[in-house]
């Protein structure tokens, strides 16, 4: 019994320290660090350092592109480059992407929530465009150790997208159907809606809680809708500019509609036809810096 016991604890021992070694080969490129976000892990906030966050699906966490060409990287940097000059006030700028694959609207407040602890200044809630969801692909939206210890397991995925067709595969995809099993179980996560108008009705709220969780942490909130890609998607924007009115009073919440701003999805700054490449990321965070200047100001 003790040689089993000791066995147990000697796989477990090698099992985390491979997944965290697979941390940190993919958390700049298209993975996660071992708390869930994507880039390194963040350093305890100075006293004279000004931190953005972004949440948000998709769009917030860049698919196809590495952490470093991701609206957050850019958006960091085009705040640094204008607020960071001669005689200025020595500050240090930070940013962290909170954004998660497949994340539903609804979703938003409850990760700025669980990553409060990073303190940052400005929030800036990127919604994806309405439409179906991308399979959640990230450990972290439905993981059960995830949940219970605030550890993302990234192995599992590493294993399959690296070694697709070997034995090994068949161990990691068990683990991945035990532990969100257990999350559904354990967790029962709330979905938004089974129905495109139940998407739709749902933003509204999801951003005022979105803004709320940002301001009841000290931190002002920017709110982006992206270009429409329907018609039908001016509904989404005026639900979600109708429920932030209320916050707008508070002096700490703005709302950058980029409706009209088709370019922004035009196909020489997109990837794969969906998805926006890094010139693109950048040219979203030149629109949306202006109002989180306002703030760090």
């Amino acid at each position: 019994m003790v040689l089993v016991s000791q066995a147990l604890a000697v796989a477990v021992t090698l099992a985390v320290v491979a997944d965290m070694t697979a941390h940190r080969h993919t958390e700049l490129l298209g993975g996660v660090n071992i708390w869930g976000y994507r880039g390194p892990v963040m350093s305890r906030k100075a006293s004279n350092e000004l931190r953005i966050a972004t949440v948000g699906g998709d769009l917030a966490f860049g698919w196809g592109v590495a952490a470093g060409e991701t609206t957050t990287a850019a958006l960091r940097q085009t705040v640094s480059f204008t607020l960071d000059r001669p005689g200025a006030p020595n500050r240090r700028f930070t940013a962290v992407n909170l954004g998660a694959m497949g994340l539903a609207a609804d979703g938003y407040a409850a990760r700025l929530e669980r990553f409060g602890y990073l303190m940052p200044d400005v929030v800036c809630v990127l919604f994806d465009p309405p439409g179906p969801r991308r399979r959640p692909w990230m450990p972290s939206d439905d993981s059960a150790v995830a949940a219970a210890t605030g550890y993302v397991p990234l192995l599992p995925l590493v294993v399959e997208e690296k070694h697709r067709g070997r034995p090994v595969v068949a161990v990691a995809a068990a683990f991945t159907r035990v532990d969100r099993q257990l999350f559904r179980l354990l967790y029962r996560p709330r979905d938004e809606g089974d129905t495109p108008q139940d998407r739709v009705d749902a933003y509204g709220p999801a951003a005022a809680r979105a803004a709320s969780a940002a301001l009841d942490r000290h931190a002002a909130a920017v709110v982006v809708l992206p270009p429409y890609r329907h018609e039908t998607d001016a509904q989404f924007h005026r639900s979600v500019a109708d429920a932030l009115r209320p916050l707008f009073a508070s002096g700490r919440v703005a709302l950058v509609d980029l409706g009209a701003e088709s370019d922004l999805f035009d196909p020489s700054v997109l990837l794969d036809g969906v998805n926006l490449s890094a010139a693109g990321h950048s040219r979203l965070a030149e629109r949306i810096a202006p109002a989180v200047l306002k703030f760090l100001q």
